[in-house]
């Protein structure tokens, strides 16, 4: 894999993962971009001039790899190649070879071909799941890919989704999840990515889950659920998901709207909470992405059209602390595809750091404020440079010395705290939050909960 050298406009550093997670890299302009990345990017904006540049500069097979595997062969496969041919780029593309050898273009029109069989399949999924879920629908609600796929794109097939997103309102946890037990699925509790919990707290069941040192903490960060022959059901028990609890998550509810597809009504977010949960999701995996990336792109176009829509857009932003966030995916997908964003959006939001340290760290930083995984250093970062600082430090504050009923039922499985006990536990309990979860994973953790 050849090394990605990207600058964001205006030199801020962001972290992205093609090829290697937690790399650092600079994001530079699209016109100063690799050929791969300009001819997704020009794909998309439908520019057949900047496309065929591109083109002529595509040398290397790792080049056309790049463009295969981190653009058009991922969820927007059908769309991208539908736009190569209304761009007549095919005979363009036909010299271009993946590193094995296979042409680039019957790979391409390979996987186009089979997307309406998966986006419909797909249907079929979100239809019986929907149905499960009949009895709790006012408690649900979908987010994302299979959601803009119906409503934004041309086409359903044109965005294509690995796992279905699935919002659940707070205290609908535990019906929510014996209900898709019921219909056949089974929680991961053993895999740190699909239960962050597992190794550095109580997992295997929800009640343990909601166990945190102040209720200003998400109830819980994900939880996956498996079934065979199903793509995995992703649980969130927040819209933004970053560690902390949205502040106007009853209002995010209140505001949901319904969506009528093939004989069945979904609950669906409204067009300005999509788009702030998307651009806080960007950031979480690093700015990269060209599905999530044209999400924002088409959301950003529906909030064009309303008077009033960015006013209330940058409101929100502001009041959830997410300015950062907000700030880097809106300028990307301006730069990448030409999003009609105004200026005045993107000069209120930008990072007012100032000096090479504070603007590396603003972007590589993680996002996520998860207590119990992120370390503390994490968390300090992430408290001086990502926005809601007075919260994330009465977060801090609070748990340098949580309640005692808090470190019994998370360390002591609810056994009594006894005085002998409690500077123990409290040790163990600051270790926790100051060491990264992966380390406390593989080393104390495995005493306290299992080899999850």
């Amino acid at each position: 894999m050849i090394k990605n050298p990207l600058r964001f406009p205006g030199n801020y550093l962001v972290r992205t993962d093609f090829g290697a997670r937690g790399r650092f890299v600079v994001i530079q302009p699209i016109a100063s971009a690799l050929p791969d990345e300009r001819l997704m990017a020009a794909i998309l904006r439908s520019d057949g001039v900047a496309a065929r540049q591109a083109l002529g500069q595509m040398k290397d097979p790792v080049l056309a790899d790049r463009f295969y595997i981190h653009g058009a062969a991922g969820n927007l496969v059908a769309l991208t190649y539908e736009r190569i041919k209304e761009l007549d780029l095919e005979l363009e593309l036909a010299p271009q070879q993946l590193s094995n050898g296979q042409p680039l273009l019957p790979a391409l029109r390979q996987q186009a071909m089979a997307a309406p069989a998966v986006s419909a399949r797909l249907d079929g999924m979100l239809a019986q799941l929907n149905d499960w879920l009949s009895e709790l629908a006012g408690n649900v609600v979908w987010l994302k890919g299979p959601v803009l796929a119906r409503t934004l794109y041309p086409r359903p097939h044109f965005r294509l989704s690995l796992d279905l997103d699935l919002l659940v309102r707070t205290g609908a946890e535990v019906p929510v999840v014996e209900r898709l037990i019921g219909s056949g699925f089974e929680p991961i509790w053993d895999n740190p990515g699909a239960c962050h919990q597992t190794g550095v707290g109580p997992v295997g069941t929800i009640e343990n889950l909601a166990i945190a040192p102040w209720k200003e903490f998400e109830f819980c960060h994900n939880l996956c659920l498996t079934r065979p022959d199903w793509p995995l059901i992703e649980l969130k028990f927040d819209p933004l998901e970053r560690g902390l609890r949205m502040k106007e998550l009853g209002r995010f509810f209140d505001d949901c709207r319904r969506l009528a597809w093939q004989g069945r009504t979904y609950s669906v977010p409204a067009i300005l909470d999509h788009l702030l949960l998307e651009l806080t999701h960007l950031h979480k995996h690093g700015f990269s992405g060209w599905a999530w990336l044209y999400d924002i792109h088409l959301l950003c176009r529906e909030v064009s059209l309303t008077p009033g829509a960015w006013a209330e857009l940058l409101h929100r932003v502001q009041l959830e602390g997410v300015e950062a966030s907000a700030w880097a995916a809106l300028d990307l997908v301006r730069d990448r595809l030409g999003t009609p964003v105004p200026p005045i959006v993107l000069e209120e939001l930008k990072p007012r750091a100032t000096g090479l340290l504070p603007r590396c760290l603003t972007f590589t930083t993680n996002p996520e404020f998860l207590w119990n995984s992120a370390s503390l250093p994490q968390l300090w970062l992430s408290t001086c440079f990502l926005g809601d600082s007075q919260r994330k430090r009465a977060a801090l504050r609070r748990c340098m010395l949580p309640p005692r009923d808090f470190l019994s039922r998370y360390y002591l499985n609810g056994r009594p705290l006894s005085w002998w006990m409690y500077p123990v536990v409290l040790t163990v309990h600051w270790l926790v939050l100051a060491l990264p979860g992966g380390l406390v994973r593989r080393t104390f953790g495995r005493l306290l909960w299992g080899r999850a």
